[in-house]
C-alpha cells in the first residue's frame, strides 16, 4: 500500500467516482481494479521529492520539490531531515511572485543551520518573483 500524503484522498475520490449514484448525483461508471487504483495513486508527479544524481562521481543527491507554501516547506524540510539525517544540505529556492515568500523564507531560515546554505534563483517566467 502506498503511503504518499495524498494517496488516501485520491483513493477515496476514485471510489466515489466508481459509485453510480451518491446524494442524487449521477457519476459515470469507472471500472478500475484495486491494483490499477493502487498503481495510480502511488505515482508521484515530477518535482515532488524527486531524487536526481549529479553524475560527478560524488555521492551528491539533488532533491527536486515544488514546496510552494508554508505547510509544504515544513513537510519538505522534515522529509529531508528524516531521509538524510546528519547530511550537509544546500537549498536552491525560487518562487512565484504570488506565493507567501516572506513566511516561507522565515520558515526556511529557522530550519537551515546557516543562511549561506540557501541559494536564491529567479525563474524565467512571467510569474517569477524577482530577486533584485
Amino acid at each position: 500500500q502506498c503511503r504518499w500524503e495524498n494517496s488516501r484522498t485520491a483513493r477515496a475520490a476514485i471510489r466515489l467516482l466508481q459509485t453510480k449514484r451518491k446524494n442524487n448525483i449521477t457519476f459515470p461508471s469507472i471500472k478500475l481494479s484495486d491494483s490499477d487504483v493502487s498503481a495510480g495513486v502511488c505515482q508521484r508527479p515530477q518535482c515532488r521529492f524527486e531524487t536526481v544524481m549529479t553524475g560527478r562521481g560524488e555521492d551528491v543527491h539533488v532533491i527536486l520539490d515544488i514546496a510552494h507554501n508554508p505547510p509544504a516547506m515544513i513537510t519538505l524540510v522534515a522529509k529531508l531531515e528524516a531521509t538524510y539525517p546528519n547530511k550537509h544540505k544546500r537549498y536552491v529556492v525560487g518562487f512565484s511572485a504570488d506565493k507567501d515568500i516572506a513566511q516561507i523564507g522565515k520558515l526556511l531560515l529557522s530550519f537551515v543551520p546557516s543562511p549561506s546554505n540557501i541559494h536564491l534563483v529567479e525563474a524565467v517566467n512571467l510569474r517569477a518573483a524577482k530577486i533584485c
